[in-house]
């Protein structure tokens, strides 16, 4: 241990005592939370608020002393803690002493220090609300130093970290890896199978789940890989999780929701003793949250909100609202000549970093900001190059105090760009989601432009999390006292920002629509025996929740009785010019069941994609391709769950040849290959499309035929024109 790292711990242990061993620790750190005098609240205060004496001279690294604001209201029967001057933090010495020397700094902050006690001391389920910049990464690893603070306690022990965006998941493996690994304890991040950049441990999802003490994973990857497994496996996996870790828990209330919701069930339903500790955004509903992360006795989870009082600088938000006539790249077009004005009222003269929607939105941006610098009230000061970009738009932005960002870029080029940018030489940045949920790159003010990011072909509206992270971006010590976020968008969606920004948002449930397929799957895996499995699962998901509390909601848009023929088409939609290119399609001869008419609905298109899927002939070459081709696998894939449910209602009934053909269905879709397709004898290596087509045309159409013929019959039918 260096001699600055004794300094800093000695500085914080001195009236406590601590540093002897860790049971002495321990003891020691909860005498000191016992000895801290508590604040008086009104009488309507089921629960007192702690307040804590002063401490002056911190070494923080997160905060300087501040002056006092105004406290925040105090709500009934939640566990609102205020800002004041008289905070007390915690040294990270009370932590376990082989896990302090982790960290470069000497205290926590107000924040941290606040939830201390509950999270250390205790193994209640906790749901905390605080802002963004606020250090919450490091409630989740407080929690984590509970669950493996015996070296006993660390086999068979897992911690679950969830979070909604891949890039949080990949920045918390690195981080924890770095961190932990030297403690035995091993960190694995689940992505997707056919990512070449990730480890084979990775790359084998159910392997590194058992392996790892912490894993990392999207809500959406875990119930892929869980659910895959056989219920043995499963269980007793979900069985070794004792905390569960849910980053961003208010993306319960967006469409992607239902994922977490999923998976929180799945983990209750065999670990009903797992811990789980989330954090939240500011919304309106915070105790429905706690509600649904009660804990085995069905005892709410406790709830701990901090305003923005506890942000290290203050941050404020605008939403403007614009008219959105044409189509969605032209809005964000106009939106370039409105940004000088916008910069000029809000942030004249300071650094300001812009989200666009695609890399070109983000060049076109930097382009027309370089080209009209005139119009800024305090023109950004000249940058001397002293060695050119491999991007000649760089080369002629960046003079001039503007630059843009994206994955696209070469690397040199993007390490470069953020380094001026750190240092001030750049001034107005335009970026693509990079610099807002990967790369760590804040700035005064931070403008989004646009509320929808271009995905799937289309452009569709960020997610809560998303747009939080990027506005977390904005304010931080370095750029001053204060900070700004600028969100653009439809002045049809203003309120709902205003909503989310000010934390008044009130979160539903997304599961509705998923309710029949996870039923139907969870009683193929047999978790589901009988009605009353159902209605246990069900009553402990959020819907329960809120369908108590805005039934209207649910029951009048069918959201609680599986997926309606409306629901199941709202996957997929025809847009302007598919129709000429699924008309053509259907005219082809591996399309056995033609239409009579034209593509007219959703059922059409649904029918002549999954016969061209099934089939394995490409997309002719248009600008609809890339669309299309979503369409046509994700059509497969939901075809498959529907297919393997109606093998299983044959076997129910007893129908032999309803189980045969289902059976046959169930394997194309698998396979993503027609059994009377020539594309079948791809699946032997070495034989491509051509090939395929030849030995199909002279009548062998099966492995088995194909392997029946000799060599020589082989060479002559592929040789043959």
């Amino acid at each position: 241990m260096n001699t600055d790292h004794k300094r800093r711990r000695s500085q914080g242990v001195d009236d406590m005592n601590f540093g002897m061993n860790d049971s002495t620790a321990f003891e020691e750190a909860q005498s000191f939370f016992a000895r801290r005098p508590r604040l008086s609240l009104a009488s309507t205060m089921p629960t007192a608020v702690v307040a804590t004496p002063t401490v002056t001279g911190t070494t923080s690294k997160y905060f300087a002393p501040k002056q006092p604001r105004a406290p925040p209201p105090v709500t009934a029967g939640m566990n609102r803690h205020t800002s004041t001057v008289n905070a007390q933090l915690v040294p990270i010495s009370a932590l376990p002493s082989e896990f302090t020397v982790a960290y470069s700094f000497s205290h926590l902050n107000r924040l941290q220090s606040a939830c201390f006690a509950d999270l250390f001391f205790s193994d209640v389920n906790l749901v905390i609300s605080a802002p963004t910049a606020s250090g919450k990464t490091m409630l989740m690893e407080i929690a984590m130093c509970r669950l493996f603070r015996d070296v006993t306690s660390r086999d068979g022990r897992k911690a679950l970290y969830l979070a909604p965006l891949k890039s949080l998941c990949a920045e918390k493996t690195a981080e924890w890896t770095s961190r932990y690994s030297s403690y035995g304890l091993g960190c694995a991040e689940i992505v997707g199978g056919n990512d070449n950049s990730v480890s084979e441990e990775t790359r084998a999802p159910s392997q590194a789940l058992f392996r790892s003490q912490i894993v990392c994973a999207t809500p959406e990857k875990f119930v892929a890989v869980a659910g895959g497994m056989k219920l043995s496996n499963m269980t007793t996996l979900l069985g070794s999780i004792g905390l569960v870790l849910v980053d961003e828990c208010h993306m319960v209330g967006t469409n992607r929701g239902a994922s977490l919701e999923l998976a929180i069930s799945l983990i209750r339903a065999s670990a009903v003793r797992a811990r789980v500790i989330a954090v939240s955004a500011t919304v309106g509903n915070i105790g429905d949250v706690a509600k649904w992360l009660a804990d085995c006795n069905s005892k709410p989870a406790k709830t701990l909100e901090f305003g923005e009082e506890y942000r290290p600088v203050p941050l404020t938000k605008v939403v403007l609202g614009y008219d959105c006539a044409g189509p969605y790249y032209q809005f964000q077009r106009n939106m370039d000549y409105r940004l000088s004005g916008i910069i000029n009222t809000h942030g004249p003269g300071r650094s300001v970093l812009i989200f666009c929607s695609t890399r070109g939105a983000a060049q076109e941006c930097a382009r027309s900001i370089a080209q009209n610098t005139g119009r800024l009230s305090h023109q950004p000061i000249p940058v001397h190059l002293t060695s050119a970009f491999t991007n000649s738009l760089l080369n002629k932005c960046v003079p001039l105090g503007v630059a843009y960002h994206h994955a696209g870029l070469a690397a040199s080029d993007r390490t470069r760009v953020e380094q001026l940018f750190a240092n001030g030489a750049i001034q107005i940045l335009c970026s693509t989601s990079t610099l807002g949920i990967g790369v760590n790159m804040p700035a005064f003010m931070v403008i989004v432009k646009g509320t929808k990011g271009y995905a799937n072909n289309n452009y569709e509206e960020y997610t809560q999390s998303e747009v939080l992270q990027f506005i977390g971006r904005a304010g931080r010590p370095q750029f001053g006292p204060s900070g700004k976020a600028i969100i653009l968008t439809e002045k049809t969606m203003v309120k709902s920002y205003q909503n989310l920004v000010s934390g008044s948002e009130i979160l539903e449930s997304s599961l509705g629509p998923q309710l029949v397929r996870w039923i139907l799957g969870g009683v193929n895996r047999q978790e589901f025996t009988c009605r009353n499995d159902v209605i246990k699962w069900l009553s402990r998901s959020f819907l329960a929740v809120r369908v108590q509390k805005n039934p209207l909601k649910y029951i009048s848009a069918n959201d609680m009785l599986g997926v309606p023929s409306s629901d199941f088409c709202k996957y997929f939609r025809i847009t302007a010019g598919q129709k000429g290119v699924l008309n053509e399609l259907n005219k082809s001869p591996w399309v056995q069941f033609k239409l009579k008419d034209r593509v007219q609905t959703i059922g059409d298109k649904v029918l002549v994609l999954l016969q061209h899927g099934l089939n394995c002939k490409s997309l002719p070459d248009s600008n609809h391709a890339p669309g299309l081709g979503y369409d046509m696998s994700r059509i497969i894939q939901i075809a498959q769950g529907l297919a393997m449910c109606i093998r299983e209602c044959y076997a129910e009934r007893g129908d032999v040849a309803g189980v045969t053909n289902s059976a046959t269905i169930c394997r194309e879709l698998v396979a993503k290959c027609a059994e009377d397709s020539s594309a079948l004898l791809q699946q032997i290596e070495g034989i491509g499309p051509r090939y395929a087509e030849l030995l199909w045309g002279q009548g062998i159409r099966s492995i088995t035929l194909l392997c029946g013929i000799g060599a020589r019959e082989i060479e002559r039918v592929s040789a043959a024109k």
